[in-house]
């Protein structure tokens, strides 16, 4: 009895099954149910915002110049220096060449001339900021165009890997710790000529491989 009992309910909730899908079908358009759609969740720009490590390092100046402008403390302005990246990591635990790259963006109306290899890479010890590259460099000027970029990619090691145009492949000796690139330039000519310094900064971390 009992699988009789069985046969015949799962027969009739079948039956009711079939009956209903009919019936919403006869049904006129505008008296069918509709599916309500739950709206997709907003997201907050903010939340995979990383947190900036210097936000509370006072921005540095290196050189004479009529205004210092630093990544992390920089307001909107027509040039500045932005890291790929805010920490270096490097290791001797394999052949790959870790690198950061620091690109100058020119937002202003005119030209923005410096000599590409006149960056440096400075660090803090101590309290104390201190120059660790280049010793020297050569002395072309060049124009970094209205609306265009310049980059360096900075390794501790020198590599081979080709280098696009407006960009410069250097090397420093860096050790862990806060560190400074610096790169200075200026809009204008003799009277109007307008001394600009742009710095990021970053933070080396040696990375420890098994």
């Amino acid at each position: 009895m009992k699988l009789r009992r069985r046969t015949f309910l799962v027969a009739l909730a079948g039956t009711a099954a079939s009956a209903g899908c009919t019936g919403a079908a006869d049904q006129p358009q505008d008296e069918r149910p509709t599916e309500t759609q739950t709206p997709a969740p907003t997201e907050d720009p903010k939340a995979d915002t990383p947190e900036d490590r210097f936000a509370d390092e006072p921005c540095p100046s290196f050189t004479q110049t009529d205004r210092t402008v630093c990544w992390h403390s920089r307001e909107d302005g027509d040039v500045f220096l932005e890291p790929s990246a805010e920490v270096l990591r490097v290791g001797d635990g394999d052949d790959t060449v870790e690198t950061v790259t620091f690109t100058l963006h020119n937002d202003a109306d005119r030209a923005f001339k410096l000599n590409p290899h006149a960056w440096a890479v400075k660090e803090k010890l101590d309290g104390e900021w201190t120059h660790v590259a280049p010793d020297a460099h050569v002395e072309p000027q060049m124009e970094v165009p209205a609306g265009k970029t310049y980059e360096w990619v900075l390794s501790r090691q020198t590599h081979s890997s080709p280098m696009a145009e407006r960009t410069l492949a250097v090397t420093a000796d860096v050790t862990p710790g806060v560190h400074a690139f610096a790169v200075h330039g200026w809009y204008g000519d003799g009277d109007d000529a307008e001394d600009v310094e742009c710095i990021a900064l970053f933070e080396v971390e040696d990375v420890v491989t098994e």
